[in-house]
């Protein structure tokens, strides 16, 4: 008999966890320890063993219900049960679905399908088993409900699976990138206004709640307060655009591709126009990947990344990367400007993560200094042992 990898003892031990739990269960694994397998044995070996059974998979991309999923039911030798009870959908489909009864559900990237609009999905049908899978939930409240009928029943962690030689050794920098002259008089003038508008609000404790409280409530409350609260909020989407979109950040990602020459390398953003620029301003060797982009481009334009023949080695990207791509070629990443939230840091460091013989992913977050996106990328590293610089040369590649 074959001895078991490290990773098969884990998606093995996942299984045996949820068959445990009654078939009930919600599984945290790191991109790359092979959460995808775990789903795809899960429904497979249930067809298998009783053809008749009708199983649905809950993705949240089109190419993961169109391409990875497929393929990965052929992959591990389920292709003949995939054709025979298994249904792919994205979840803006799934949600839609309404007084039916499935043996099975299987849902990758749960985190996106615990918002009040795709609820529905799970409370306007029946399943008898259910396997929910992620590399994380941060929302405790999104994390209460899911575990009332999907508890937690296995999980590793990213430092777990580097210790078992599971995923690629990594570096995480957080690189500080400046200013032009007219963004910082932009930013500390939006900056005044903000700190105004937040004291009028009830101080930095209390405006958040406020403001919200009073937008919601329009009719409720003086006409002033409303107004205060709808220009705190236009304050902090100005924040974010001016921190976002540092003109800088493009010259600083095209110096850093050019430091890893001809490495395969992803960029990620909060905007579909500054990946555009992005990529622009590298050339011919870089292409883009959003959702504004038709069907066939974005394969085309994936294919382009992925076939070693081309030039391309490089893609921009806002936040269409972020979950169910394989790209084992990709050895770095740059964050140009992103949330603080963890789920997407550990996500976007999980498309330079996987396994390669000698390899050493870098990832680079690029901020400004001394405003409010430091304090964004402080909160989604916390725990990740991460590098702050100041200069691209402190960015070690060996």
């Amino acid at each position: 008999m074959e001895k078991l990898t490290p990773r098969d003892e884990i998606q093995l031990a996942a299984l045996n966890a949820w068959k445990d739990n009654n078939y009930m269960g919600t599984v945290n694994l790191p991109t790359g320890v092979g959460k995808t397998r775990v789903l795809v044995t899960a429904a497979g070996s249930a067809i298998r063993k009783n053809p008749d059974e009708k199983w649905l998979v809950v993705v949240p991309r089109e190419r993961l219900r169109d391409v990875e999923i497929p393929n990965e039911f052929k992959k591990w030798g389920f292709q003949r049960e995939f054709k025979q009870g298994v249904t792919v959908e994205c979840i803006q489909s799934a949600r839609n679905r309404e007084n039916e009864e499935w043996d099975g559900l299987c849902v990758d990237e749960v985190h996106n399908t615990v918002s009040p609009e795709n609820k529905l999905l799970y409370e306007n049908n029946t399943f008898k088993k259910i396997i929910t899978l992620s590399a994380t939930i941060e929302d405790e409240e999104k994390q209460e409900y899911l575990f009332e009928f999907a508890p937690q029943v296995y999980e590793k962690s990213v430092k777990e699976a580097l210790e078992l030689g599971l995923i690629s050794d990594y570096r995480i920098y957080n690189l500080a990138v400046p200013f032009t002259v007219q963004e910082q008089k932009d930013y500390s003038k939006n900056q005044m206004s903000y700190i105004r508008l937040q004291n009028k609000l009830g101080g930095a404790r209390f405006a958040f709640n406020n403001a919200s409280k009073y937008l919601k409530e329009k009719g409720k409350h003086p006409t002033n307060k409303v107004q205060d609260a709808f220009m705190f909020y236009a304050c902090m989407r100005k924040r974010k655009k001016i921190c976002y979109e540092a003109s800088n950040k493009i010259i600083t990602t095209k110096m850093l591709k050019e430091k890893f020459g001809n490495q395969y390398g992803l960029s990620f953003c909060e905007s579909i126009e500054f990946a555009d620029k992005i990529a622009k301003n590298i050339g011919e060797s870089a292409t883009t990947y959003h959702s504004k982009m038709g069907k066939k481009e974005r394969a085309a334009n994936m294919k382009l990344y992925t076939d070693a023949r081309t030039k391309v080695n490089f893609l921009s990207t806002a936040k269409a990367l972020n979950e169910g791509f394989n790209l084992e070629r990709c050895s770095y990443a740059i964050c140009s400007s992103g949330s603080s939230k963890k789920l997407d840091q550990i996500q976007r460091l999980g498309r330079a993560l996987r396994i390669v013989e000698g390899k050493v992913a870098i990832f680079v977050n690029l901020y400004v200094p001394n405003t409010q996106e430091e304090k964004w990328v402080t909160s989604r590293t916390e725990g990740q042992s991460p590098e702050w610089i100041s200069n691209i040369d402190e960015v070690n590649l060996t």
